[in-house]
């Protein structure tokens, strides 16, 4: 099994605000360019802490991180008690519900069939696309799926009986249920000790732990999974020679990440919802992912630019939260992306899918295949990157 870089010696002073976590300067994770030009300055106001983070872009190839940012050892701190993931299964299990699962060809993200209800839908007693009225009006069930589906977690089918698959950040299990009731045998990584010992407490397999510090079989899973994952982490090719590791020769990847190439950053700038987290280290590009996953041993099979506005949800609130902090407004936004209405996401889908086509969206979702193996000169490119953050499962309705 590969090992993880030790994280670098170059421990910086805290930012102003910011007590019991240590910062360090960072290099670039995709081309391991040591010299960047500052880009922003954003302030932590999604939770209400105090502080904020730096922007950089690589000089060499143009991928934006944050630098300084929190060690390795520390970045737990940054992580409130009430993050989205972690609060309840219902914050992580709304993407995986809504979206349709493979076609039984395999987890292409092409071809799709009969779609699970949304969890949402599920606890009601009476759905209403289940109803009466609405079973009575052609197409509008199926409508309704479809504005539903964003793309952002699909479901596919296992190969075979028994495939095994692993989700890393796996929050309170919420795709993990979704992944056994399509038949798959699962396994969880979770950082954090409250989700995961609910994972536990309801029979799911699940470790406690970041990926550098896992212990998983090499070539035994089928399918790997990291949503909203990759921008958490301190060394992303150090993970993905892991992820490579533990695959079998013909399994497949399935990750989500943040899309900062997109209109978003225009508009909301040191509002821009992905930017305004110290957890989020990474900010990919969609040429900046794709190369990171060939040079790593992934071939892209597919990505999709999810049918997602959110983005622009949480800009507002942050944006109000700056300008009106004695007013609530700002904080009813950020919480609906915790636990988005059914009405809100409907409102929101239309507008989504344009922008999704136009790849104008903050959030892509990528299938990849494992090659035989990692691209030679990238195993060594990035070894002088700092070491593995927490892979927290950052999707709170794929944050």
């Amino acid at each position: 099994m590969p090992s993880l870089p030790p994280a670098p010696p170059s421990v910086v002073s805290a930012p102003a605000g910011e007590s019991g976590i240590r910062w360090e300067r960072a290099v670039c994770a995709i081309c391991g360019g040591e010299q960047s030009t500052f880009q922003l300055r954003v302030s932590h106001l999604i939770y209400g802490r105090e502080g904020s983070a730096s922007i950089v872009r690589c000089d060499s190839c143009g991928h934006l991180y944050q630098s300084p940012r929190p060690t390795r050892d520390t970045i737990a701190g940054c992580y409130p008690s009430n993050y989205g993931p972690h609060v309840a299964a219902s914050a992580t299990d709304v993407d995986a519900a809504i979206t349709p699962p493979a076609s039984a060809a395999g987890p292409t993200g092409n071809s799709r069939s009969k779609p699970l209800p949304p969890a949402d839908s599920r606890a009601a007693k009476e759905p209403w696309y289940l109803s009466r009225f609405s079973r009575g009006v052609p197409g509008l069930r199926s409508f309704y799926y479809w504005l539903s589906d964003r793309w952002a977690a699909p479901l596919p089918p296992p190969p075979r009986p028994g495939a095994r698959a692993l989700e890393l950040g796996c929050g309170a299990g919420g795709y993990l249920d979704q992944l056994a009731a399509c038949g798959w045998a699962v396994e969880g990584l979770e950082p954090a000790d409250s989700p995961a010992s609910r994972c536990r407490a309801r029979g799911l397999e699940v470790q406690t732990g970041g990926v550098e510090s896992a212990d998983f079989p090499s070539g035994v899973y089928d399918l790997v999974i990291a949503w909203m994952v990759v921008e958490h982490l301190h060394d992303p090719g150090a993970a993905l020679r892991q992820i490579h590791d533990w695959l079998r020769p013909e399994g497949t990847l399935m990750i989500s990440v943040p899309h900062v190439a997109s209109w978003e950053l225009r508009l909301w700038g040191e509002y821009h919802y992905i930017l305004n987290e110290p957890t989020h280290l990474q900010h990919f590009s969609r040429s900046g992912i794709e190369r990171l996953l060939h040079e790593h041993g992934f071939p892209i099979r597919s990505l999709k630019f999810q049918e997602n506005l959110y983005n622009h949800v949480g800009g507002l609130g942050i944006w109000l939260k700056s300008r009106f902090p004695s007013r609530s407004w700002g904080d009813r936004l950020l919480a609906f992306l915790d636990n988005p209405s059914m009405w809100g996401r409907l409102g929101l889908a239309l507008p989504a899918k344009l922008m999704a086509a136009l790849g104008q969206t903050g959030r892509m979702t990528i299938i990849a295949d494992r090659a035989t193996a990692p691209n030679s000169r990238a195993a060594s490119a990035t070894v002088a990157q700092a070491g593995q953050a927490h892979p927290e499962a950052s999707k709170r309705t794929d944050r």
